[in-house]
């Protein structure tokens, strides 16, 4: 089915970032390596040319993560946020685009994996870390379609 060209290959990579990053114990407060990890993928792969592939490709990754141990249950060990070129935050929006919809938008399909241990620390260090997608929407609103368009252009490598 579609999405599931390259579930199998980000499957593998989010396996090893984990055992790169997790130190072994979920409840490891400290766990080595880095926090956050960024999978950017070539337009050019047919599996992810459009946001609804992309989402249906990280429905896959998660399913293939559940199965490997690495999520479900009370525990979330790593949580997927997903950027394209195309993305909206309304799966089925019609009419002109949205400058939020810019938040959420990247040169590449990108997979950004993070570790939930690091997450849940920083929604507890008291900062507004909710509140994050709300004011970067806002902003965007602010700023208008135009001068999101242009930011997002100005990222290409020409």
């Amino acid at each position: 089915p579609p999405g599931r060209g390259g579930g199998e290959l980000l499957t593998r990579e989010a396996v090893v970032i984990h055992e790169a990053t997790a130190g072994g114990d979920a409840s490891d407060q400290s766990p080595a390596g880095p926090e956050t990890t960024l999978l950017v993928l070539s337009p050019d792969q047919e599996f992810v040319a459009t946001f609804r592939q992309l989402t249906m490709l990280s429905w896959d990754l998660q399913s293939r993560l559940q199965e490997a141990g690495l999520a479900g249950g009370e525990e979330w060990h790593l949580q997927i946020v997903l950027f394209h070129p195309e993305a909206r935050h309304h799966a089925y929006a019609e009419g002109p685009e949205e400058a939020s919809d810019y938040s959420i938008r990247s040169p590449y399909p990108t997979i950004h994996l993070l570790r939930e241990l690091d997450v849940r620390s920083a929604v507890a260090s008291g900062a507004d870390v909710q509140g994050v997608p709300g004011r970067n929407s806002a902003r965007l609103q602010e700023e208008g379609v135009g001068a999101a368009r242009e930011r997002l252009l100005g990222c290409y490598i020409l």
